[in-house]
């Protein structure tokens, strides 16, 4: 599902008791592609109002998908 914070409300996601969304969302600030096997993801994700966290997160190829080889907080709530 590709929605934003607000249309996820719209579409009735989120527990209007905890404030909690039904499932996560993913928010990718800034993409780095630095070659076909390796892309690092700025961003955030957020489930709650005490559940979100900020980071920063390199990813390889390897031969079975993708793996993530170093991976940053910068916040969490």
């Amino acid at each position: 599902m590709f929605d934003s914070y607000h249309q996820l409300i719209e579409k009735n996601k989120l527990d209007p008791k905890t404030n909690s969304l039904y499932g996560i969302l993913l928010n990718i600030e800034k993409l780095e592609i630095h070659s076909p096997e390796s892309v690092t993801i700025i961003g955030g994700k957020y489930r709650s109002p005490l559940g979100a966290a900020g980071f920063t997160a390199t990813w390889k190829k390897t031969k079975d998908g993708r793996e993530a080889v170093k991976v940053t907080d910068h916040w969490i709530s």
